[in-house]
């Protein structure tokens, strides 16, 4: 008598299509590794691209012997950000280094507030020259464009701000900002920042308290 194999061709019928199933997961990883190694590498282009540019950008100002192009660049960021144009440069080639680390090159709560205090500290500088009371919309972007004060950004800041709160209370607003702008920079609450100092000054004073013990102990 001869014996047969029975064959279950329903289960048959599955293990082929869960073999089928796992070829296709096999090769469906390997264009997602493929994707994700060519984001990568377009972001540090991109990133080293970035702080190319903002190294440039700092020899533009700082050297005197920079070329044509360079002297350009300096032209270009001097009317734009006046005195405060190499922090430009330095905030690009910091944003650079983040955008190698991340996928979107949308600005982080950090890059936000050095934005601010950036911002902030033109308005200041435009705000700080002389005369700066009597001067007309014309005169306050006339220094803006020769580079003076905080460029033709400070000078738009000084002059909404002039116009709405007067020069008094722009100071006030600048202020406000720079708080606003340092929250973001360091990630801290205000109360927070404030206890931190406050513990900051005790520990000073009991180590210095204990040093003042000990050099009297010295000389008894």
């Amino acid at each position: 008598m001869e014996f047969k194999p029975v064959i279950n061709m329903q289960e048959f019928g599955g293990l082929v299509v869960a073999k089928s199933k796992r070829r296709r997961k096999v090769m469906k990883k390997e264009p997602a590794r493929t994707d994700s190694l060519g984001e990568t590498l377009r972001r540090e282009i991109v990133g080293v691209i970035m702080v190319g540019v903002a190294c440039l950008g700092l020899v533009a100002i700082c050297s005197q012997k920079s070329g044509l192009i360079g002297q350009k660049i300096n032209h270009i960021l001097a009317m734009a950000a006046g005195n405060g144009r190499i922090l430009a440069p330095v905030m690009l080639g910091i944003w650079g280094l983040i955008y190698m680390n991340k996928q979107s090159l949308r600005p982080g709560i950090k890059t936000r507030g050095m934005l601010i205090l950036w911002l902030t500290l033109l308005g200041i500088l435009h705000l700080q020259l002389p005369g700066i009371e009597a001067f007309s919309r014309a005169d306050i972007f006339n220094e803006g464009k020769l580079g003076h004060g905080g460029g033709l950004i400070g000078a738009l800041i000084t002059f909404l701000l002039k116009q709405t709160v007067g020069i008094s209370g722009s100071y006030v607003v600048l202020v406000v900002c720079a708080v606003i702008g340092s929250l973001l920079l360091t990630n801290k609450s205000l109360v927070q920042g404030f206890k931190d100092i406050r513990q900051a000054g005790k520990d000073f004073s009991e180590w210095l308290k204990h040093r003042l013990e000990d050099f009297k102990e010295a000389y008894k």
